[in-house]
């Protein structure tokens, strides 16, 4: 979902308008924009290798997850015909399937699940159905200065100790910036920022709000309001997104960073770049006496309900999330395999050196809170962290305001 920004810019061409497309059928696919050429190619050859019985044909989304979750409701809630497949973000499961938009591919997924490592597979699991297909991952890293730092933390207490040491080194650099605005990215950090502290949000059949339960979310708020009072982070980062870390960090004005792997090539190819050869990566840490917690990003293939080609969706899916394909995704894209035994790819370790670490992340990962409200839950979550990271709340008000608005939110009844 995260790194989609990265490569959204112009639609591949192509609309799935038409029934048919040189006397096949053509299988609109509603995806993200791709500007790399990357799809269109991927689709050409599962085309070629299914042979030639159909035609994927993009409906471009975005640029953004809101703007794609809109697009996407407000066409499928009109029942529109030309979407046969979907890439679904790993977020949108219990929406789109209670909303009855996606098929249940329960009966197809059953047989390969176990090829799947399991955080993945679980966010197209939902109500004890499957409903789509995991065709890529992502877990959070933390990047740190290699020439200011010589070994990565264990804990996050850690991490600000050794922020703080090569701070008093370096006058004027950040210690650790990381995602603080008020967006799906803010969620996604609290989520980490809470659960590496043993704090949940919702119980495990997400019909209630657990987060009061125990000091977790308290721990973290107040630790994260810390590093602004002890000046490790910088205010700025309030209004932090991807792409604003990664610039800060890129620029030599950062020790630590929390971000996608996305940014290790950028980081790493740019010629502006400062950082060049000067820092490395490493699993996200947790609290001391805590599990480490990573909250994951990826995609979904799923297929509409509306479909009058649904053998030929799933022919399309196959080929698409293959071994093959995320292979290449992997090294084109930063987007993670979703199946287990390519993590022991000789080739594919060579071709992205931080595979290994990737991997440990994974076996941490969560996903984010599963309901069909999920998109007021996550307003309620990112502007609570927000207002923590800027001082508007204490942490104990936090919590509770948190609890009580997240329940309020699961019910379908958003104080938004």
């Amino acid at each position: 979902m995260l790194l989609a920004s990265t490569f959204i810019a112009a639609g591949c061409g192509g609309s799935a308008d038409d029934a048919s497309a040189n006397g096949v059928p053509v299988i609109g696919f509603m995806t993200w924009r791709d500007q790399t050429g990357f799809d269109e190619k991927q689709f050409r050859k599962c085309e070629k290798s299914d042979g030639n019985k159909y035609r994927i044909e993009a409906i471009p989304m975005g640029p953004s997850v809101d703007a794609a979750r809109e697009q996407l409701t407000r066409r499928l809630a009109a029942g529109d015909e030309t979407i046969d497949m979907i890439n679904l973000d790993v977020i949108w499961t219990a929406e789109f399937s209670d909303a009855n938009w996606i098929m249940d591919l329960t009966k197809r997924v059953e047989p390969i699940k176990d090829q799947y490592i399991p955080a993945p597979l679980e966010s197209a699991h939902y109500k004890g159905k499957y409903w789509a297909v995991p065709a890529g991952t992502n877990a959070p890293v933390l990047y740190y200065r290699s020439d200011l730092v010589d070994h990565a933390p264990a804990t996050w207490e850690e991490m600000v100790k050794l922020a703080k040491a090569a701070q008093a080194k370096q006058p004027g650099m950040a210690g650790f910036v990381f995602q603080g605005a008020a967006y799906e990215g803010g969620t996604v950090d609290a989520l980490e920022f809470m659960a590496g502290a043993g704090a949940n949000i919702l119980n495990e059949d997400g019909t209630k709000v657990v987060v009061g339960e125990g000091d977790g979310a308290v721990r973290a708020f107040t630790w994260l309001q810390k590093l602004f009072e002890d000046k490790v982070t910088p205010k700025v980062v309030t209004t932090y997104m991807e792409e604003d870390a990664r610039l800060a960090f890129q620029k030599g004005d950062a020790v630590f960073m929390r971000n996608w792997p996305y940014a290790w090539a950028l980081m790493n190819q740019d010629e502006a770049s400062k950082v060049k050869g000067k820092f490395d990566i490493a699993p996200l840490p947790g609290f001391e006496g805590e599990t480490p917690a990573s909250t994951l990003g990826g995609k979904n293939y799923g297929i509409a309900a509306s479909t009058d080609e649904p053998e030929l969706a799933w022919k399309a899916i196959m080929c698409l999330a293959s071994e093959s394909v995320q292979k290449e995704q992997a090294v084109a894209k930063g987007e993670m395999p979703t199946l287990k035994h390519l993590y022991d790819d000789p080739q594919l370790a060579k071709d992205v050196p931080f595979l290994d670490v990737l991997a440990k992340g994974l076996v941490t990962g969560k996903n984010r809170p599963a309901s069909p409200y999920y998109n007021d839950l996550t307003i309620v979550i990112y502007q609570i962290y927000n207002d923590v990271l800027n001082g508007r709340m204490s942490p104990e008000e936090a919590v509770k305001e948190l609890e009580r608005k997240a329940q309020s939110a699961i019910e379908g009844k958003a104080e938004i």
